[in-house]
């Protein structure tokens, strides 16, 4: 459950710097570096939670492009 909670806070954070206006492709490099300092901060620091973090924020960020193709998909499905 808190991988979820890792991840849920790390697409949120990204989604909300988008909307302010934050260029699309610096996204995944910020949910990088959330995904390791949330996951040092909630597991402690060493070596093997700042690499599942590292992973944390790469899964983010690919949850963050497959939402954004399927939410282009939909709009030009939809609005022929």
């Amino acid at each position: 459950m808190e991988i979820g909670i890792i991840l849920a806070m790390i697409m949120t954070i990204g989604e909300l710097l988008k909307k302010q206006g934050l260029h699309p492709q610096i996204i995944p490099w910020i949910n990088t570096a959330i995904g390791i300092f949330a996951n040092l901060f909630l597991n402690g620091v060493n070596l093997e939670n700042a690499g599942y973090g590292f992973i944390l924020g790469l899964i983010a960020s690919g949850l963050y492009d497959n939402t954004k193709i399927y939410t282009l998909f939909k709009k030009s499905y939809y609005h022929k």
